[in-house]
């Protein structure tokens, strides 16, 4: 009878570790799935929001091709429901809501911009930098979240290296203080 005992212990002990690894791994494979996911939406809101302050300094130099009307409000809104379906971090949802909106202070300036371009030059410059510090913020609580290294605490590259490499024709006084020398003639 004890042996009898001793193996049905034996095979319950078994199937519990089997069915705990399976949990395990399953656990993992859901977690592995929302880093996917997460990361793949805030890198589609990174880059959506970079395009948007593209086209805001394309309408700012005076080269407006229609580029801002183009911009894909859809898929934003999009990956933003995406992110806030799959995390509850305070501070990303903070981050994409800071983000949010900055972009539409600068969507308002763009639309004043149009109106009356001698009105407000540098308020439009002025929400385009705004804009871009915003990004570069969003961009780093992300990292923070996926537990991404490489960024600027780490001792590797800022977002906003990228960040500036994408304004093209910025001086190095205009990336030192943005706001400060950007004007609407191409100087």
């Amino acid at each position: 009878m004890s042996e009898a005992v001793i193996g049905l212990a034996g095979a319950l002990i078994g199937a519990s570790v089997a069915l705990l690894s399976q949990l395990i791994a399953a656990r993992m494979l859901s977690r592995a799935e929302w880093r996917r996911t997460l990361h793949t939406q805030c890198a589609l809101i990174w880059a959506l929001e970079r395009d948007a302050a593209l086209a805001a300094f394309d309408v700012y130099r005076g080269r407006d091709r229609g580029r801002w009307e183009q911009w894909d409000f859809k898929a934003k809104r999009e990956a933003e429901a995406q992110i806030l379906f799959v995390t509850h971090d305070k501070k990303l949802i903070a981050a994409l809501r800071e983000l949010a909106e900055s972009g539409a202070r600068m969507a308002a300036e763009i639309h004043r911009f149009r109106e009356n371009p001698a009105f407000g030059p540098s308020r439009l410059g002025s929400a385009i930098k705004a804009h871009s510090d915003v990004s570069v913020a969003f961009a780093e609580v992300t990292r923070t979240v996926l537990g991404l290294r490489g960024g600027p605490a780490d001792g590797g590259g800022a977002v906003s290296d990228l960040d500036w490499a994408l304004l093209p024709g910025l001086s190095l006084k205009q990336r030192e203080d943005p706001a400060d020398g950007i004007t609407g003639d191409g100087t």
